[in-house]
């Protein structure tokens, strides 16, 4: 059995076209939340947003990636990442602040890091800003979000009781 050319042309294109290699990006301008006091003691506490935000990149009401900004706790900390197909596309980029307050953790010295967002419950996250996302092939500058801040932008700062 002979398959016709153009058919053989709209499979290979098909099993091509779907499978775009996919870059990763990053979000630029992230908050900057220090560690804090808290407490008679006092303990330091990792920095953090009180108030997280949830970044999505949206694709015709399908969410291809989506991620809790806590903010970095120094200017040094890398930056958060996505990642998306390496092709010409539009997405939209929604920001959503959570409901939920983050209980920040304790800081604790010669431990291995975790992703802590995954303890986190952001609740009912209210979308605040949505703007387009234009990703060109292989264009790294496309590939960079902007962040925009949330209504309520505080970081957690230190408590402490007044010394005597």
């Amino acid at each position: 059995m002979r398959i016709p050319a153009t058919l053989l042309a709209l499979a290979l294109w098909a099993l091509t076209g779907c499978t775009a290699q996919s870059v990763t990006g990053l979000v630029a301008d992230e908050p900057v939340c220090v560690d804090f006091a808290i407490g008679k003691g006092p303990t330091m506490m990792k920095g953090s947003l009180v108030q997280p935000v949830e970044l999505s990149i949206v694709d015709d009401d399908e969410v291809r990636w989506q991620r809790v900004i806590l903010g970095k706790r120094t200017a040094a900390d890398p930056n958060s990442r996505f990642v998306v197909p390496d092709r010409d596309d539009t997405y939209t980029l929604r920001y959503a602040q959570c409901s939920n307050r983050f209980a920040p953790r304790p800081v604790v010295e010669d431990t291995r890091s975790s992703d802590e967002r995954g303890a986190y419950h952001c609740g009912e996250a209210v979308v605040y800003k949505e703007v387009p996302l234009e990703i060109r092939e292989e264009d790294e500058t496309s590939r960079v979000i902007p962040w925009v801040d949330p209504p309520a932008p505080a970081c957690w700062t230190s408590k402490t009781p007044e010394a005597l």
